[in-house]
């Protein structure tokens, strides 16, 4: 019988082999030892710091594509980055509304500021109180003033003048006129010099012309301007004179 056909010649053949081979695993192990005994010298790396690292550059955006730092490959985002880039985009949005409302806020503030101040600045600078300035004013022969005050309202447009003139002898003068721009205005009272309708015409902010009627005819005219400073106004008088005679003369009146 042949020896290599004999079943206990390949159990020693095996076990031999299996011997060789256990050497040869532990020779190997022996090798390594010192590799694996450098390995637990090395700081171990917490998986939480790790994953944080992976996600970190995992969510890397640029443009519509994420990058992966790690990979270096570039794939497009997945369903729930996409949802969470919508998420964040309308959170920021309440923030530019809220801005754009405030700009709004104060832009109706400051137009209701100019709207209800506009009446002030659009105020007639004739309106106030006015003293005649004797030494700048001129009077005709024997019609000199001595003094005189001028007292002027303005209500939805009707003016009201209220004067009082005092003469060289010491007589007061006084009357009432009522005027509204480009209008006719029948005078309750009728002027000493008689005239009883007044009709007025505003050329600018500061000049006025004033047709003085009696019984519907022309009587006298009066050009009143006020100054760029508002201090100062002159009114030139011609035609028929408060004491009833024709004349011309300019009166000059400073602001109280």
């Amino acid at each position: 019988m042949c020896a290599k056909s004999c079943p206990r010649y390949h159990a020693r053949i095996n076990s031999r082999g299996f011997q060789q081979n256990r050497a040869a695993r532990d020779n190997s192990c022996e090798e390594l030892r010192p590799l694996a005994a450098l390995n637990l010298r090395r700081p171990q790396r917490h998986l939480a710091t790790e994953h944080c690292e992976e996600r970190v550059a995992s969510t890397r955006v640029d443009g519509r594509a994420v990058l992966d730092l790690q990979n270096a490959r570039v794939h497009p985002q997945t369903p729930a980055q996409v949802r969470n880039r919508a998420r964040c985009n309308k959170k920021s949005k309440p923030q530019s509304l809220k801005g754009n409302n405030v700009k709004k806020v104060l832009s109706l503030i400051l137009l209701a500021a100019v709207f209800f101040a506009s009446p002030a600045f659009a105020a007639d600078p004739i309106v106030g109180t006015w003293k005649l300035n004797v030494a700048k004013s001129k009077f005709n022969a024997g019609a000199a003033l001595t003094a005189g005050t001028r007292v002027y309202t303005e209500a939805n447009g009707l003016y009201t003048l209220d004067q009082k003139l005092t003469g060289a002898d010491g007589k007061e003068m006084s009357n009432r006129v009522q005027y509204r721009d480009g209008k006719e205005v029948k005078q309750a009272t009728a002027a000493p010099a008689g005239a009883d309708t007044t009709l007025a015409k505003k050329i600018d902010a500061n000049t006025w012309d004033f047709d003085l009627k009696k019984d519907g005819k022309v009587v006298g005219h009066v050009h009143r301007v006020v100054s760029a400073d508002g201090k100062t106004t002159t009114v030139h008088n011609t035609g028929m004179q408060l004491s009833g005679a024709m004349g011309d003369d300019t009166l000059v009146f400073d602001k109280q």
